[in-house]
């Protein structure tokens, strides 16, 4: 996208003045910056989860809101939003190593100055389905609620089909906005900054209803019993090894394998709405279980490196969630790859039995 601008050469030393690294909505705020909030606080309630127990400070989730300021950058694809060199903490991920060593950031890139109000959407997990979907596309809501006016919207770059389509869902011109690269630093004549939805991997109802409203806006489900397994086949991380033989088990009772990633979006929501069971490995494509209608049971074949997020948007969509764990094995347990990425096992004399009890009453087909 070409905008008019005004390229300054700025000289940003390593070595910063003795003023804090981060600031916070409340110092902007004294700053002059503008704040319109949205939601409320809240404090969020983990669902009984037998492998993990979540410490208190992390239930207590800010509401969301939008900030308009003057006299700030935004550097990166991650979209980090600088006001007078300092960090402005609420535009960071959770998982951001900047958390831990901010002056990594410095020296920065020499600012590019626009004379437009620009909006910001850009977050780090940016090129992932789940972050994507309910961390990013929920701030256009957010933007939408204020009926925020903004000339461009910066975002990071659009790799992926299902991003430019749901933006053009939301109403989002392509043709007016900055795809920013890894050095990208501008400082716009405004910056509006709606927040963060909640906490990443925390979704609040108002994103599920907000997502569902947009994918299946008139959407009237036709039969809502399918039975699906979501497969991760073709991911090139966290495979059930023994996938095939795990099918086998589920394909007698009606089950059909399904492949999100090859689904056009829109598509994925409504055979989500349409399905009365689901059942998938932990990844991307079961971010789709928050368009399920509710009561829908969904069965999570866990990893090695337990994630409760699922289990947790169940809860709050209020779907029926069960949780079965893999299996680790001796010669293929794979050390040298970080946990999360690990490909696991099932087994099947014991998935059978899991099944026996969650399907009591389940007609084969």
């Amino acid at each position: 996208m070409k905008y008019s601008i005004v390229l300054l050469t700025v000289i940003v030393t390593s070595t910063i003045a003795k003023q804090p690294l981060f600031t916070n909505k409340k110092e902007i705020i004294e700053r002059g910056g503008n704040v319109t909030q949205i939601t409320d606080d809240w404090h969020y309630t983990p669902a009984p989860f037998a492998f993990k127990q979540e410490p208190e400070w992390f239930c207590k989730i800010s509401g969301a809101y939008v900030l308009e300021l003057e006299n700030a950058s935004i550097y990166s694809h991650h979209g980090i939003v600088l006001c007078d060199k300092q960090i402005y903490q609420d535009s960071l991920w959770a998982w951001s190593p900047l958390y831990k060593s901010p002056h990594d950031i410095f020296p920065l890139p020499s600012i590019e100055y626009c004379d437009k109000t620009v909006a910001t959407i850009a977050l780090e997990g940016w090129n992932n389905y789940y972050h994507w979907m309910t961390e990013i596309l929920p701030r256009i809501h957010l933007l939408q609620q204020t009926n925020a006016k903004y000339d461009l919207l910066y975002i990071a770059p659009l790799n992926y089909h299902y991003q430019k389509d749901t933006l053009e869902l939301l109403g989002v011109n392509l043709e007016k906005i900055i795809i920013a690269e890894p050095k990208t630093h501008i400082q716009p004549k405004k910056l509006i900054f709606p927040s963060q939805t909640a906490r990443s991997c925390v979704i609040p109802l108002w994103v599920i209803e907000f997502l569902q409203n947009t994918l299946l806006k008139n959407y009237e489900v036709k039969d809502g019993k399918k039975r699906i397994f979501i497969s991760r086949e073709d991911s090139s991380i966290r495979h059930i090894i023994n996938e095939d033989e795990v099918f086998t088990v589920l394909e007698p009772f009606g089950f059909e394998k399904v492949y999100m990633e090859q689904l056009p979006v829109i598509e994925q929501a409504q055979l989500i709405r349409e399905s009365e069971y689901i059942v998938g490995t932990h990844g991307a494509g079961m971010t789709n279980i928050l368009f399920a209608q509710k009561g829908t049971i969904v069965i999570e074949l866990l990893q090695e490196l337990v994630d409760e997020c699922f289990c947790d948007l169940c809860r709050t969509a209020e779907l029926e969630y069960h949780g079965i764990k893999t299996e680790r094995i001796p010669n293929l347990s794979q050390e040298h790859i970080d946990v999360r990425y690990r490909n696991t096992f099932i087994d099947i004399d014991h998935f059978k039995k899991d099944l026996m009890t969650l399907f009591k009453g389940l007609i084969l087909k």
